[in-house]
């Protein structure tokens, strides 16, 4: 096959386009995670919560009202509903393994308890104030959720935290 000056510079500049936009594709399938990690609440928006038990703290649902049970004399939770559209709403992002800790983080069970269901949804927050970092499994799937230091209150009332 004879081609002109012309035609083997359309060949040079089509072969490079091809490779540029290989590379492109292939440095964009490598550089971002093939398996996306699930970015979602804690509990469904589709579940009604009926109960949260902090273990010290509960807050539970009276019509559409919500009142406090604490074990705690000090605790004063003037809001109860913020911290149920926390749980519904805040998405978390999934994490692939279990995070590694140190000795010095503390365990703080939560039960939510949903409308319809008999059994409880068991999170275990796993908190470490040194190292300022959270994560929460879900007992019930075994998945673990990075959460912000600084959104752990949102989550849990502070009486808890600061005991």
């Amino acid at each position: 096959m004879r081609l002109s000056q012309k035609g083997w510079n359309n060949v040079l500049i089509f072969a490079c386009l091809f490779m540029i936009i290989l590379f492109n594709y292939t440095s964009n399938m490598f550089a971002t995670n093939s398996e996306k990690m699930a970015v979602e609440p804690l509990v469904q928006n589709s579940k009604l919560v009926q109960a949260i038990d902090f273990s010290g703290i509960e807050i539970q649902r009276l019509g559409a009202s919500w009142r406090v049970l604490s074990k705690i004399p000090t605790a004063t939770i003037s809001n109860p509903e913020e911290y149920v559209e926390t749980w519904v709403q805040q998405p978390l992002e999934q994490i692939e393994s279990v995070p590694l800790v140190l000795d010095s983080a503390v365990s703080l069970p939560v039960v939510v308890w949903l409308a319809g269901n008999e059994e409880g949804l068991i999170f275990e927050f796993v908190i470490d104030h040194q190292e300022q970092s959270v994560y929460v499994q879900n007992k019930m799937t075994g998945n673990w959720y990075a959460l912000k230091y600084s959104m752990l209150p949102q989550f849990i009332p502070r009486e808890l935290l600061d005991a």
